[in-house]
């Protein structure tokens, strides 16, 4: 029973993410300083958990807002330099009422306010957060190899879910893997999709707006190590562990 929950909830918040995913990767995230994003279509109560994976991935604050009607919900989650509740002390104006701490926060806001909202925080974001506070520092938990990465461990894993603030994702690093496969997906080829291993072990892995960046490095027959997060995906009914990138350099560099 807590097995088929865990596995709803988190094909629901695979479903939000999906979704606001796809107008993050059309951003010029370079030149943005806070993401806020809403829909009539999301679930509050997972909105915090999917806030902190885009702040992860794209490492900007980031408000998500579901919407019952002309009210809102908002969670956000922040980044190191950045006191996301005073910034919404800023917007209170445009907020029905708001509370949290400097890296989490929830609020309530009307659906007339949104842009304004958006352009505020992202505003605050330009101003306050340094080029240095932008680069993204990494922590990991652990070292795998390739026959390490099985979907046995992926579900145990998946058992200590939610992550988020004060339950981080698990990070670990895996060194000369071998690239079987490397394309570019996506929109513009933004994200890229690797298969890693060596011989029969083969784990497939997805890197977000890591298309352009480290396709070069990603090249077939290279060697990598990579850091990265183990998922449970389900598709077409099988059930198999991914790796989400976090990183990937040639080994050895």
């Amino acid at each position: 029973m807590l097995d088929e929950e865990n596995r709803r909830r988190q094909q629901i918040e695979f479903d939000i993410l999906k979704q606001a995913w796809e107008p993050v990767s059309k951003m010029n995230v370079n030149s943005t300083g806070a993401i806020v994003l809403g829909s009539t279509d999301w679930h509050s109560g997972v909105i915090g958990i999917v806030a902190s994976k885009i702040a992860e991935l794209t490492f900007r604050p980031t408000v998500l807002v579901a919407f019952e009607g002309d009210v809102g919900r908002g969670s956000g989650r922040s980044i190191p330099g950045f006191n996301l509740y005073e910034a919404l002390g800023e917007c209170s104006d445009l907020l029905l009422k708001y509370g949290g701490h400097a890296q989490a926060a929830g609020l309530s806001i009307k659906s007339s306010e949104l842009e304004a909202f958006r352009q505020r925080l992202n505003e605050l974001g330009c101003d306050r957060l340094s080029r240095g506070d932008l680069v993204p520092t990494m922590k990991v938990d652990g070292e795998l190899s390739e026959d390490d990465i099985r979907l046995e461990l992926a579900l145990e894993l998946s058992r200590l879910e939610p992550f988020g603030l004060g339950n981080p994702t698990p990070v670990f690093v895996s060194r000369n893997m071998l690239v079987l496969d490397s394309r570019q997906v996506g929109t513009e080829g933004r994200h890229l999709r690797v298969k890693l291993g060596r011989g029969q072990r083969v784990v497939d892995g997805i890197g977000f707006r890591m298309g352009s960046s480290h396709s070069k490095v990603a090249r077939q027959a290279a060697e990598v190590d990579v850091a990265y997060s183990l998922e449970v995906n389900e598709w077409n009914g099988r059930t198999t562990v991914e790796m989400v990138l976090k990183d990937i350099v040639e080994s050895g560099s």
